[in-house]
């Protein structure tokens, strides 16, 4: 805007004083000449009073009324003869006044109303404008420059449908066509305008039409965010509901008012097998089953957090009854109010049978293992009874035997029965293992004294095959290892023997005792035998597999290693090789360390071995057994002793109707007896006063630790197992 324009407020309001003071100059002047004008200089002099009051304002027009006035009284006093007449002053003050002060108001009020509509239309920041029929913009306000880029008069000079989306045009046009046609209102129309950049606007349009100005009064409001957030809002809506769609689980909404479904997904849908949007429980159920639902769904919707339903059986139409686990909580709304409910419901049908079948699967795998076990035991003895008999006799014939030849036949037999005793031992030993039913009780072992005792029994085998055992004292010293004692002692009996039989004449076997890192005490047993191909240590642990050496005049069973690992494993510990072809092989254990032994282990170890106790005269026992090969076999070995006067039983009554006329020193007792279980003998023993304090020795063929700890809580004082050690025996009698 330039100096000149007048279209200024300023500049028109300077015109307009100008020409009130001319007309109050001309007015004044015309009656000077006119002396008697009479009511119209009245009328005259309202003319520039009205202007002014317009151009200025209130206070301006009561000026100009005063002024006026003023006039006035200058022409009375000057020109007037006649008395001036204070009613026409005070009639015409009150009307120059009135006519200044109300047309100075009014003057006010309208700039007002034109101030506020002019600074709303040039801060709106929705984008106001006037069309012309032609199609041109007639006036914008600030925001279409703001929004746009566009400056006003780029706007103008251009079609309005130039600065639209080519694919929007059509519709802009046929919408532009109906307002210039007719009196025609046009309510939220959406197109896209282009910016100065290229870019493109989404506008929402609110237009009406004025044909009598064949203009086009219209407001638009950008809504591109407003787009762009609805349309990332419903991109989230179906990521949301495709979620919950493809959900395996069951996932529904009611309303919290009457609690009717008003959402359900497809999961729910296939398992329930009907429609449930729009309904409630009690369109689903029997009334009393519907009460309990809505019940909980209520205590649901009044407590605070999530309500876990473990268990919820349901009947459906197409899967039969079922078994959910549901979880639900109640949706709030910014009050804290709730407004629905969610739940979600997991069918665990299936887990709840797997589980019952896993329990039906477990209990009959605890009845096979039990099974096991009783087959176990009945087989070690069937299989030791005939053995305690070929063992027994033979170390008779071994004790009688002069001449060269017999005493090699029955080392022979001897050789064979402890063989084949041992592959019993072993075999019963791994099934325990595996049937989780051995008996490991881990404790601090000094390492030391276990395998010096481990030593000294593979001794004469060393000497026997000239193989030097070599072992350092002082690198076994102070070490302590969390074991079984008695099962530790097993496998490095195990190492050892390997080591001496598989080794070559003049060779030798190396032990040596280290503590590694981690808390583990390792043992290395090496030899310089032949040592082993990668395809035999693969197969080293394998049971009953020898690697060949079957054909060899090497005893064995294939079952020590196999045995001594899993025995390892059972007491935290592990077992590697080493194998040098041609060279020899070392095999490792290793095992958690400990502090130095407790003082009854210690003193367990440090236990001198009790010396044989005096004999003494006509000592009697009773044997109850009903093996007729065992009894013989004893009876042979009790003769031996002239001191000791044997009493046979066959049966479990008749032995114990023995006991009590004769009041035996000692009682030998079979574990299976035709009538009675060695269990319900020693049960009846300790029950009668004058023999609870007998000594009973059970001889039984059940190698198996539970069962010796089973008739040893029972009463038992000693276990002896079959094949009978015949030294032990007469042992334990000698004590007796």
């Amino acid at each position: 805007m330039t100096g000149r324009d007048l279209t200024s407020p300023n500049i028109a309001g300077h015109w307009g004083l100008a020409i009130a003071a001319l007309l109050f100059a001309g007015v004044f002047l015309l009656r000077i000449v006119v002396q008697d004008p009479g009511e119209v200089i009245t009328l005259l002099y309202a003319l520039p009073i009205a202007l002014v009051s317009a151009k200025r304002g209130m206070a301006w027009g009561l000026a100009a009324a005063a002024l006026a006035l003023g006039l006035f009284g200058v022409w009375d006093a000057r020109w007037n003869e006649a008395a001036p007449n204070p009613l026409n002053y005070v009639t015409r003050g009150a009307a120059f006044f009135v006519l200044g002060g109300a047309a100075g108001v009014l003057a006010d009020r309208l700039r007002t109303v034109a101030t506020e509509a002019t600074r709303f239309r040039e801060l709106s920041t929705d984008l106001l404008c006037t069309v012309g029929f032609d199609g041109y913009f007639k006036s914008l306000n600030p925001a279409w420059e703001g929004t746009l880029g566009w400056t006003v008069e780029e706007l103008r000079s251009q079609p309005i449908v130039e600065f639209i989306h080519p694919d929007d045009r059509e519709r802009t046009n046929a919408e532009a066509a109906r307002l210039t046609s007719a009196d025609h209102t046009t309510l939220i129309f959406e197109n896209r305008c282009r910016c100065k950049d290229g870019a493109y606007r989404t506008m929402l349009w609110d237009a009406r039409s004025i044909p009598e100005e064949e203009l086009i009064y219209a407001m638009a409001r950008d809504v591109t965010e407003s787009k762009r957030a609805q349309e990332k809002l419903r991109n989230s809506e179906r990521f949301l509901d495709s979620v919950l769609e493809n959900l395996p689980n069951m996932v529904f909404v009611k309303d919290a008012e009457e609690l009717r479904f008003v959402r359900l997904n497809r999961a729910g849908e296939e398992l329930v097998g009907k429609e449930l949007v729009g309904k409630n429980d009690h369109d689903l159920f029997p009334k009393p089953e519907a009460d309990a639902l809505a019940r909980k769904d209520r205590e649901v919707l009044a407590s605070g957090g999530v309500v876990d339903i473990p268990e919820e059986p349901i009947d459906t139409i197409e899967n039969g009854s079922r078994i959910l686990h549901t979880r639900k909580i109640a949706i709030r709304d910014e009050r804290g109010e709730p407004q629905y409910l969610l739940g979600i419901s997991v069918d665990i049908t299936d887990r709840k049978l797997a589980g019952r079948a896993t329990e039906a699967a477990q209990a009959e795998a605890e009845r096979a293992n039990q099974a096991k076990s009783e087959f176990l035991s009945r087989m070690s003895h069937e299989l030791r009874t005939p053995l305690n008999a070929v063992i027994g006799f033979g170390q008779l014939l071994q004790l009688d035997a002069t001449d060269p030849r017999q005493c090699e036949s029955v080392d022979q037999i001897l050789k064979a029965g402890r063989h084949l005793l041992e592959l019993i031992n072993e075999v019963l030993d791994i099934s325990q293992i595996e049937s989780g039913t051995m008996s490991i009780s881990l404790e601090p072992v000094d390492l030391g004294r276990v395998l010096a005792e481990a030593l000294s029994l593979i001794g004469p085998l060393a000497d026997d095959a000239q193989v030097r055992l070599t072992s350092s004292p002082s690198e076994r010293a102070d070490l302590h290892v969390l074991a079984d004692r008695q099962r530790l002692k097993q496998v490095l009996i195990n190492l050892l023997s390997n080591a001496v039989k598989y080794n070559r004449r003049g060779g030798g076997v190396s032990v040596h005792c280290t503590e590694v890192a981690e808390g583990r005490t390792e043992v290395a047993v090496s030899d310089t035998g032949y040592g082993m191909s990668p395809e035999q240590l693969e197969r080293l642990f394998e049971p009953f597999d020898r690697l060949g050496a079957e054909g060899t005049d090497v005893e064995g069973t294939g079952l020590g290693l196999s045995l001594s690992r899993r025995l390892m494993e059972a007491m935290g510990g592990a077992i590697s090789v080493e194998s040098d072809p041609g060279n020899g092989s070392t095999l490792r254990i290793q095992l958690n360390s400990a502090k130095e032994a407790g003082a009854a282990a210690t003193a367990r170890d440090n236990a001198p071995v009790a010396a044989d106790g005096p004999s003494r005269e006509g000592r009697t026992i009773v044997y109850m057994e009903d093996h007729l090969s065992s009894l013989d076999l004893v009876e042979h070995l009790l003769a031996r002793l002239p001191d000791v006067r044997l009493i046979a039983a066959m049966q479990g009554k008749l032995g114990m109707d023995l006991v009590r006329h004769h009041h035996p020193d000692l009682i030998l007792l079979d574990h299976h007896l035709p009538d009675l279980h060695a269990r319900d003998v020693l049960e009846q023993l300790k029950r009668d006063p004058a023999t609870a304090a007998i000594p009973v020795v059970v001889l039984s063929a059940d190698a198996t630790p539970a069962q010796f700890e089973r008739l040893r809580a029972a009463g038992a004082a000693g276990y002896l197992t079959k094949p009978i050690d015949v030294e032990a025996l007469l042992d334990m009698v000698r004590k007796s």
